[in-house]
């Protein structure tokens, strides 16, 4: 049967375990929250500059859409005043076409007169060519002759001064219409210019125009950046409200690791508390033992001078034989133990993996090995007193049966087996 000694010492370091346990749990939990706590601190930082982002692109587009807005309204003056020079344009254009057609009228009536007075002119012409051929035909006095051709001669002056006349007339009629011609195609050529400067100029104000209706275009942008705004706005509101949420979650948590380490710190107290008591019971025992080894010792030399060696070897075997039939009945007792420890442990073991995924699993399968060994010393010393005082320590026949390489069931006969030796070296 196991001590209650052994029974304490197992409960008090699964009572360790269970408290590393926890404050591993909780320290993985705190992790995890100050990782996801920084993780939303990373995001909310690169929202806040995705936002400020798109509020300098919304800036840079109202700082764009007022210059555009300026220049709409400088483009519509222009078109203005382009309008208004159009109409004087055409309204000159206008009034030389009518000036021009006056001219026209005015040069046709003078054209017209000129060739009235031709007409007349030759046929005064005519009239005296045949007044001088019948005067060379006719027949007559002398002063009569006279008198002809001083009338005549009178007619002739009057035709020349009035073919003069006709003819100076002309010569101005043929400067007027001239001067009139090269003023026509001056004022013409100087409209055409005229006319062809506003045509650019129109044509230069649609370019204008259509640049502005393309800019104007930019105002789906403004807008596009708007609603991006504002989603960006609705996404930060909901990442502060879960911030917020994440917060009174890191309280709630943090609260909760209060509350576990308060509850280790208590259940370590208790454990210490356990120990000290237990440590205290250990002296005592050990005292007791030391008491009754110094009386049994006594007790022996007492014996051996009052029995002679044959009684004495005679009680060594009857010593022996029952320290065997001890071993037997513990070892027994152990291996039931051992048996009912290791389908406990393998089920803990199945149970824990999910929760000790991050532990090595080679500290813990060593732990557990060292744990059985442990368990079979305090089992031998229990058995045997004389086990008491023996120099091997667990971590000495732990690697004294690792490297042996002996199997597990047969721990207890080969850690026995250690004992004995070293209690006969003693005794001889």
């Amino acid at each position: 049967m196991i001590s209650p000694r052994v029974n304490k010492i197992n409960e008090s370091e699964e009572k360790e375990n269970e408290i590393q346990t926890l404050k591993n749990e909780m320290q993985r939990r705190v992790a995890e929250l100050l990782t996801e706590l920084e993780g939303v601190k990373k995001t909310n930082e690169k929202l806040e500059n995705e936002q400020n982002e798109i509020q300098k692109k919304y800036e840079c587009s109202e700082k764009e859409k007022r210059e555009i807005n300026k220049r709409n309204e400088e483009n519509e003056e222009k078109v203005q005043h382009l309008s208004s020079e159009k109409e004087v344009i055409e309204k000159s254009i206008e009034e030389m076409y009518k000036l021009q057609k006056e001219n026209n009228e005015k040069f046709e009536i003078e054209r017209n007169t000129w060739k009235n007075e031709r007409i007349e002119f030759e046929q005064k012409i005519n009239k005296l060519e045949e007044m001088i051929t019948n005067y060379e035909k006719a027949e007559g006095s002398d002063e009569r002759n006279e008198i002809k051709e001083q009338q005549m001669q009178e007619e002739i002056i009057k035709l020349k001064m009035i073919q003069e006349k006709l003819q100076n007339e002309k010569v101005e009629l043929q400067d007027h219409l001239e001067r009139l011609v090269i003023d026509r195609n001056e004022e013409q050529e100087r409209k055409r210019k005229e006319i062809e400067e506003l045509k650019k100029r129109t044509e230069d104000l649609e370019k204008e125009n259509a640049k502005v209706k393309e800019s104007l275009g930019s105002n789906g942008i403004v807008n596009s950046l708007k609603q991006e705004l504002e989603k960006k706005e609705k996404e930060n509101q909901l990442i502060k409200d879960s911030n917020e949420k994440l917060q009174q979650y890191h309280v709630f948590i943090t609260k909760e690791a209060q509350r576990i380490v308060q509850e280790s710190d208590e259940k370590i107290k208790v454990f210490i508390k356990e120990n000290d008591k237990n440590g205290q019971e250990l002296l005592e025992q050990k005292k007791e033992i030391e008491f009754l080894k110094e009386g049994a010792k006594k007790e022996s030399e007492r014996k051996k001078r009052m029995v002679i060696l044959y009684e004495r070897k005679l009680d060594s075997m009857r010593e022996l034989l029952q320290i065997t039939q001890q071993k037997l009945a513990g070892f027994e007792e152990i291996k039931k133990h051992y048996k009912i420890q290791e389908e406990q442990l393998r089920k803990l073991e199945e149970e824990k993996k999910k929760e000790w995924k991050g532990n090595n699993e080679g500290e813990e399968r060593e732990n557990e090995q060292k744990l059985i060994i442990s368990g079979i010393v305090i089992a031998l010393k229990i058995a045997n007193p004389k086990y008491e005082d023996t120099k091997y320590t667990v971590e000495k026949l732990f690697s004294e049966i690792q490297k042996e390489r002996i199997d597990k069931y047969e721990w207890a006969e080969h850690i026995q087996s250690i004992f004995a030796k070293e209690s006969l070296k003693e005794e001889n």
